[in-house]
């Protein structure tokens, strides 16, 4: 990528480029259930999810993750 950089008072500028690396992402593992008992009946069970990232990404060191409640707030990032 080449960049053209310019002093917005003296319009002088300057040339310079760069390279743009892209490293794809290992493909995501997906469709297995992960289960949890709720021991007192009482319909609500704690379920640790940093636990459950290696099934979700082979090797997850190097990878952040962050959880959302639906797939429209992951797409925009909102309401972690």
């Amino acid at each position: 990528i080449f960049v053209r950089v310019t002093e917005t008072e003296t319009s002088c500028f300057s040339f310079t480029s760069f390279e743009l690396i892209v490293n794809e992402i290992p493909p995501l593992q997906s469709g297995n259930p992960n289960l949890v008992c709720d021991e007192n009946n009482d319909g609500l069970a704690e379920f640790f999810l940093p636990f459950i990232e290696d099934s979700i990404i082979d090797d997850a060191e190097g990878f952040s993750f962050t959880y959302f409640e639906t797939e429209t707030d992951a797409q925009n990032n909102e309401n972690p």
